[in-house]
């Protein structure tokens, strides 16, 4: 959980969270990262990554976050969050097998 700038707050959710356990059947952390305003209102909701757990979460303004999740390993930034809502999906496992390339010479 983060905060922003204005006091938007950002919450990331782990597979509990995403999938239920014990019978829950409305699921709050179902997308795995949303962000509320002061009032407790959902102002983003995450329709674009496959959330299964959110590893990082990095809310560096009101107008950009930046956070990191597993099923697919990418880092995802979302840029205008809350009213036209950007989000690029960045492959990291190319660029770690990249760097442990390097390395190796």
């Amino acid at each position: 959980m983060q905060t922003s700038i204005e006091g938007n707050i950002w919450t990331s959710y782990f597979d509990e969270g995403v999938f239920g356990n014990f019978g829950w059947t409305e699921l709050v952390g179902a997308p795995g990262l949303i962000a509320w305003n002061r009032q407790g209102e959902q102002i983003y909701v995450n329709t674009k990554a496959d959330i299964a757990d959110c590893y990082a979460l990095n809310v560096l303004s009101d107008q950009e976050v930046w956070f990191y999740y597993y099923t697919d390993f990418q880092l995802g930034r979302i840029t205008d969050p809350y009213d036209q809502p950007q989000v690029s999906l960045v492959e990291t496992g190319c660029l770690v097998l990249m760097s442990l390339l390097r390395m190796e010479h």
